[in-house]
């Protein structure tokens, strides 16, 4: 449900558990208790459904399930950027792998260069740099769907000044 492997996930639990006290003695009690809302938010950061799919499955209301979600996102992001940044400096390091997609997105009025020939369809590239273990190190803004990718990998402003590859 969530992307990650059962360690991943109790590690992250125990980080937040550290940073929060979800439970506290006084004021209204939590409708979920931390481990299960922090599941339910990572499930949501994976799939993106509606708050009140989400309510129905975890068993809340959809206001608790937005609530949850602005608290949380924000720690789980308090958490994660500095081992974000640790894989990102070690890419610099060493040799990368980049790609580029174009994500589909529909014609939308008013809006040029979207269309790309190669694929056909109307879209946004966006380049991703991995490592060598496919481990994802940065993400380009994204650019028009007709930009060929080399382009796309200057203009999304991954290009420069990082340098990823020795």
């Amino acid at each position: 449900m969530t992307g990650l492997d059962q360690e991943q996930v109790d590690w992250l639990y125990e980080q937040l558990a550290a940073m929060v006290e979800w439970d506290a003695s006084t004021g209204r009690p939590r409708v979920l208790p931390l481990y299960t809302a922090l599941v339910m938010v990572l499930f949501a950061l994976r799939q993106n459904p509606a708050p009140d799919v989400l309510g129905e499955v975890f068993g809340c209301g959809s206001t608790t399930v937005e609530r949850y979600q602005d608290e949380l996102e924000t720690l789980i992001d308090m958490v994660l950027s500095p081992l974000y940044e640790q894989i990102q400096a070690q890419a610099r390091r060493d040799a990368v792998l980049v790609d580029g997609l174009v994500v589909p997105i529909g014609e939308r009025a008013g809006i040029e260069g979207l269309f790309s020939d190669k694929k056909g369809y109307c879209g946004q590239n966006v380049q991703v740099v991995a490592t060598m273990s496919g481990r994802v190190a940065d993400v380009g803004d994204p650019c028009p769907g007709s930009m060929h990718d080399s382009r796309a990998f200057r203009e999304s402003g991954i290009a420069a000044p990082q340098c990823y590859a020795p």
